[in-house]
């Protein structure tokens, strides 16, 4: 939301705008090295993470719902009055925000990583974002399907 606010009072490249406020960050000339995407697990995952984005650029979601059709559940949390995501929430829920900024950044942004780093689920959300692993949606319902272990607090399932 700052960044935006920023970007509306006139903190655009190239103009005299107004600087950035605290955390947000602007290059204007490009930086030296390779870029690589970094993908966290859902232990990073908080309720409402990402609630802003999502209802901002809701066609981000759908460029992310490529990756699995379960995203209107995985994604459920960040749109409701949740104060503590369960287990399946918390992983589902940043699966998908991950394939969401990964869309942003390849497809908006044009940004093409030279490598791509994952922490525990981040792994996978890393390996689907970058096509190397087409059928999330397969792990997504397996997940879900669950009927045992520390997972079996599923996602309510919408009608």
């Amino acid at each position: 939301a700052r960044a935006i606010q920023w970007l509306a009072q006139g903190g655009v490249p190239g103009t005299a705008g107004v600087a950035p406020g605290p955390g947000i960050h602007f290059q204007a000339a490009p930086m030296g090295g390779d870029l690589a995407f970094v993908f966290t697990g859902a232990a990073a995952a908080y309720a409402g993470m990402g609630r802003e984005l999502l209802l901002a650029f809701p066609e981000l979601v759908l460029g992310g719902a490529t990756h699995f059709a379960e995203v209107a559940q995985a994604a459920a949390w960040a749109y409701d009055d949740v104060t503590v995501p369960t287990p399946l929430q918390r992983l589902w829920g940043a699966s998908m925000l991950c394939q969401v900024h990964a869309v942003l950044s390849r497809d908006v942004l044009g940004l093409r990583p030279a490598a791509a780093l994952g922490l525990s689920s981040g792994e996978t959300n890393a390996l689907a974002a970058l096509g190397a692993w087409p059928d999330l949606d397969a792990l997504c319902r397996m997940t879900l399907n669950q009927n045992t272990g520390p997972l079996s607090t599923s996602i309510p399932r919408r009608k």
